[in-house]
């Protein structure tokens, strides 16, 4: 587990190094069957020409007494596709409670596609659609337009 967030963090540090902006987009959270998810916090660092790294986390509340708190990290890249314009592909990572033994697993690939609209320079306001959701846990589902929620954004220059 802790070589994971290292090498998370190891690499938004040295795309920072050498980048001047850093952007970031946050649900506003919401509850979903068995649980309430926090929200989910992506970071945007630039990476090549046009394509942006996104690493990100949350937590995962239960809504009843005997549920755990779980952690999710998410690792992935935003970049244009032909139809959708410019959508995020993300693996996220699921590591069930927070006391238990088990190691971060590969548990979803979701595509998702944000709409935004500024508010001031740094602050904008919009909606995001998961486009593409694949359980790549075991699970064998494949959903489309699986969630449409409010995200908020904010850039921050260097």
């Amino acid at each position: 587990m802790r070589s994971f967030w290292f090498a998370c963090m190891s690499l938004l540090v040295s795309v920072q190094l050498f980048g001047n902006s850093l952007d970031m987009i946050s649900s506003f959270g919401g509850f979903q069957y068995e649980s309430r998810n926090a929200s989910d916090v992506r970071v945007y660092t630039p990476f090549w020409d046009g394509i942006d790294l996104v690493v990100g986390g949350g937590i995962s509340i239960p809504n009843n007494k005997d549920g755990e708190i779980g952690v999710n990290g998410l690792v992935g890249v935003h970049m244009p596709l032909p139809i959708v314009s410019a959508v995020d592909m993300i693996f996220e990572f699921n590591k069930p409670g927070a006391d238990s033994a088990e190691h971060f697993k590969a548990t979803r690939f979701v595509m998702i596609k944000n709409w935004l609209f500024p508010l001031t320079d740094q602050l904008r306001l919009g909606v995001e659609v998961r486009l593409l959701d694949i359980g790549i846990d075991g699970s064998k589902t494949v959903l489309l337009f699986s969630r449409f929620e409010p995200v908020i954004g904010v850039s921050l220059a260097f």
